[in-house]
């Protein structure tokens, strides 16, 4: 790198000494040779020296802009001034500043030659034998692309890519030029792709479903790979990566800050069931920035604790258990031991057909694991005399409105559940408290604050139709989907968890919230983008079968976060008004055990079916 710098300084050198020495011959009658090649070393020495002070030759000329063009400017001018003065203090010959000018102009002209150079050397354009085998098509006209452009000519991507055109939806760029590139209309894409054989198109532009359904709709037909190009604010290598499924929903994406969850989480005392799921490990991790005193993650899949205890290695505080929520002794000797601030209670069964078939499994861990969790932390709170409060998020789901199938029936237990037993905690700490008066002791009030958060379907979890058309796609299909006019509301799962600790800026205790999670997605148009985006043809390179609706599936969801609710400070966030629903839950949940124990009528020896325990449960809905 030295050399390279010693040999542009000496360059110079040389340029502006013979520019000076020329002109002082061209335009000095009288000239005193040894003085003026004197007087034109200092200028040379001179000048040469102010740039390598000020670091004009280790400015990366192959990505100059307007800035340095302005710098550059700046410094010539007052360079030029202070040689001025010290031309009429010394010499003060009649063309001694012009002279000096004209070298400025021959220093300037090394510059902008070395620019010139990297521009047409690189250029895929001027050098054909540096074109790629890789034909591209780049969507978006902006600063993006232009940085890109740059890129494109230096490092590790020299001869890798061929940009056949560059392309855009605005009407005031079509036609004008992009580096050696002429704009083109956006609408021209198929012809495009069809006459240059293009086998990637880059979108440099914010990615929306707009964009991207105008974009499939167009080249369906072809078998092309998508790619995004995000914007960046510095001269790396570019980011060039697929477009992502998250990047098809019909909304923007949420972000939201993260400053007013400090005072929440700060110092707290955390403890997160069903930790292995997607939720549960996505809340750990959005946890791990606020500095919490402990966090504790609970499951009961081995595999999953194990992978939580990889990711987490080296937190001093962060504690990985193997538990089941159905163990009601093991839960509350977690609970004794950890002394939880907060709760976020995400273990449950929430795959919608699977659970059809186990119906058990799903009563037993939605229903009777979550009462054990709510039990636990009554009695921690109601027997231990200076207990803090606690505060249990439930992470619920769409299915828990007008339920139908056995999650949303034993999921809106849950939910109602978690509202009468905080409440009930409530009243026996009254209970205690008077008591203790009479006896002169006046224990501090702790409390459970409830709440459950309801959402839909989260993009890549686990039970998602998303990884299982990946497989599908991957394993050269077909798509499996069950009717064509299926659709879901989708969010991703960062978006969904961040979603969840801001509802506890927006919650009162006891209530119920929902998340706003946009436009429906049809699941046949992300069967067919999905394939599209692997670079494949829908119904040519991979089919598309129908097998029909699953037991316990409604072809289209509600709009849950509208129904009966109203809107919170955060315009994602809804409040149910009309779903808080009195129970008694010892009653409940004792009811629900003895069918269990009577689940072989002696009528006929069968089992109780799948219709008799939605009938049984909707009672309590």
């Amino acid at each position: 790198m030295n050399v390279r710098y010693r040999l542009r300084e000496f360059i110079d050198f040389v340029l502006v000494l013979l520019f000076c020495v020329v002109f002082q011959i061209y335009f000095n009658e009288n000239i005193d040779f040894p003085v003026n090649l004197l007087e034109s070393i200092i200028i040379s020495i001179s000048i040469v020296g102010i740039f390598i002070v000020l670091g004009i030759y280790r400015m990366d000329w192959q990505y100059i802009n307007f800035y340095h063009y302005s710098s550059l400017l700046v410094i010539n001018l007052i360079t030029f001034i202070i040689f001025a003065i010290y031309s009429f203090s010394w010499f003060a010959r009649e063309n001694f500043i012009l002279s000096m000018y004209l070298g400025f102009m021959s220093l300037n002209f090394t510059l902008y030659a070395h620019r010139i150079y990297w521009f047409f050397y690189f250029n895929p354009e001027s050098l054909r034998k540096k074109i790629g085998d890789t034909s591209v098509i780049i969507y978006g006209a902006g600063t993006v692309t232009m940085h890109l452009l740059q890129d494109l000519r230096t490092g590790d991507l020299i001869g890798k890519y061929h940009i056949v055109a560059i392309i855009d939806n605005n009407p005031d760029k079509i036609g004008s030029r992009l580096g050696p590139y002429k704009i083109q209309n956006a609408e021209q894409i198929l012809s495009l792709a069809e006459k240059n054989r293009v086998k990637e198109i880059w979108l440099t532009m914010p990615v929306n479903s707009i964009i991207m359904d105008d974009v499939f709709s167009k080249l369906k037909k072809i078998s092309v790979m998508y790619k995004v190009v995000p914007r960046r604010f510095d001269h790396i290598i570019p980011d060039i990566r697929g477009v992502r499924i998250e990047d098809l929903i019909q909304r923007p994406e949420i972000r939201l800050s993260q400053k007013p969850l400090e005072k929440i989480f700060h110092g707290k005392r955390i403890l997160i069931t069903g930790a292995a799921g997607s939720i549960g490990s996505e809340i750990a991790r959005q946890l791990q920035p606020f500095d919490v005193q402990r966090l504790v993650l609970v499951d009961q899949n081995e595999r999953g604790i194990y992978d939580l205890e990889m990711e987490f290695a080296g937190g001093k505080n962060t504690i990985c258990l193997i538990a089941d929520i159905r163990n009601k002794k093991r839960i509350m000797d977690i609970i004794l031991s950890e002394k939880p601030h907060i709760i976020f209670h995400a273990a449950a069964y929430k795959h919608v057909p699977l659970m059809e078939k186990n119906f058990i499994e799903a009563i037993n861990t939605n229903i009777l694991g979550t009462y054990n969790l709510l039990v636990c932390a009554r009695d921690y709170l109601i027997r231990q005399p200076n207990a803090h409060d606690i505060k249990l998020i439930n992470i619920s789901t769409d299915k828990a409105v007008s339920p139908e199938n056995i999650m949303g029936l034993t999921k809106r237990i849950s939910e109602l559940l978690v509202h009468n037993l905080s409440t009930t905690i409530m009243h026996e700490k009254v209970k205690h408290r008077k008591s203790d008066v009479k006896n002169s002791k006046v224990p501090k009030q702790a409390r459970l604050k409830a709440l459950s958060v309801r959402f839909g379907n989260v993009l890549s979890s686990s039970g998602s139709v998303v990884p299982l058309f990946w497989e599908q796609i991957q394993n050269g299909g077909p798509l499996t989907v069950t009717h064509p006019e299926m659709e879901r509301f989708f969010m991703t799962v960062p978006e969904a968890v961040n979603l969840v600790l801001h509802g506890l800026l927006e919650s009162t205790d006891d209530s119920i919230l929902a998340l706003d999670m946009g436009k429906p997605v049809n699941i046949l148009h992300m069967a067919e983008r999905l394939i599209l985006l692997s670079g494949l043809v829908p119904y040519k390179d991979i089919d598309i079968n129908f097998v029909g609706i699953r037991p316990g599936e409604k072809l289209k969801e509600e709009l849950f976060w509208t129904k009966n609710s109203v809107k919170t400070n955060n315009p994602y966030i809804f409040k149910s008004q009309n779903d808080l629903k009195i129970l008694n839950v010892d009653e409940v949940v004792a009811k629900i055990i003895d069918a269990q124990k009577d689940n072989i009528p002696k009528e006929n020896g069968s089992k109780k079916s799948l219709h008799w325990w939605k009938q049984f449960l909707k009672q309590f809905v």
